[in-house]
């Protein structure tokens, strides 16, 4: 090969790389090298039936670096991250957040890239359904009884979410409430603290109760107490009162009767009394209260002094 083609071919080849250098140099200028950052969900890949995973992040921060025209096009929908489950039991697995991104562009960070994932079992247990009464009956009325239909329900979930449940409750509010009635109302399943679990479907979700209210009557035998008033005549002096008979029954709202410690009679006026008697006289009685009978038989003994 001569000088002059040796020259030649030096020319070239410093022409190529001058080329190539000033095409980077353009292509710097005019498409630049960018940086983006996304927000991907995570998807799950392989899931197996009767198992469910917890504790997968919900999405990740996915970090792109490529040239201008390309990441400018770039979105959510382009970028796919996802967790394998294939061949993995019950359990914990720390596993790999797999990314994948358009071509001709580089992936310089998943953030977190790892997720500390565990993987239940979906079981069920039967559980009777309990009523928790709220408010209070207004004063005469109260719960005779309740009935819950269907009595049990059915709750399917991740074994351990499952097994927290201590017991599953319905909340009846009783305020005002004076007659009988029915509602449907949502279960709650509750843990051993008495916080709600949430997680789980219940089969039924809801049930009918049917809550039966009376009046709150009550009764009781109490003291009959003669009422006496003013002052035997000079040179008299009262022996003894006594009513027969001595007690009586009581029935009414059971707030006014529980208080109850005895009745009276009507009065009797003892300041024109010279000797004993017996006579019938009529028992007190108070509002909303009725007796097992309207009038006693009142003994007052006096003698001399």
């Amino acid at each position: 090969m001569g000088k002059s083609s040796i020259n030649n071919l030096t020319a070239k080849i410093l022409a190529l790389i001058l080329a190539a250098v000033l095409w980077l140099y353009v292509m710097n200028e005019q498409n630049p090298p960018l940086e983006s950052s996304f927000t991907i969900p995570v998807q799950v890949r392989n899931s197996q039936a009767g198992l469910v995973v917890a504790d997968i992040p919900s999405a990740v921060r996915v970090k792109l670096r490529g040239p201008r025209s390309i990441i400018a096009g770039v979105t959510t929908k382009d970028i796919v991250c996802d967790v394998d489950l294939k061949g993995l039991s019950e359990g914990k697995h720390n596993i790999n957040i797999i990314t994948y991104v358009p071509p001709g562009l580089e992936l310089m960070e998943v953030n977190p890239d790892k997720a500390q994932i565990r993987i239940d079992a979906t079981i069920s247990r039967t559980l009777p359904v309990e009523v928790r009464l709220t408010g209070t009956t207004p004063p005469g009325s109260k719960v005779a009884k309740t009935t819950i239909t269907p009595e049990q329900v059915r709750l399917t979930g991740p074994r351990p979410i499952v097994n927290s449940v201590e017991k599953v409750i319905i909340s009846v509010d009783m305020t005002e409430k004076t007659a009988s009635f029915q509602t449907v109302t949502t279960v709650i399943p509750l843990n051993l603290a008495g916080k709600e679990v949430d997680g789980l479907a219940a089969a039924p979700d809801k049930v009918t109760a049917a809550l039966e209210v009376v009046p709150d009557i009550s009764r009781k035998t109490t003291d009959i107490r003669p009422f006496t008033q003013g002052e035997l005549p000079e040179g008299y002096m009262l022996k003894s009162v006594t009513v027969s008979p001595a007690k009586v029954d009581v029935t009414g709202p059971a707030d006014k009767v529980d208080k109850l410690e005895f009745i009276i009679t009507e009065p009797v006026n003892l300041s024109n009394l010279t000797k004993s008697v017996k006579q019938e006289v009529t028992l007190q009685i108070r509002e909303g209260l009725t007796l097992s009978r309207e009038k006693v038989e009142l003994s007052i003994e006096i003698t001399s002094r």
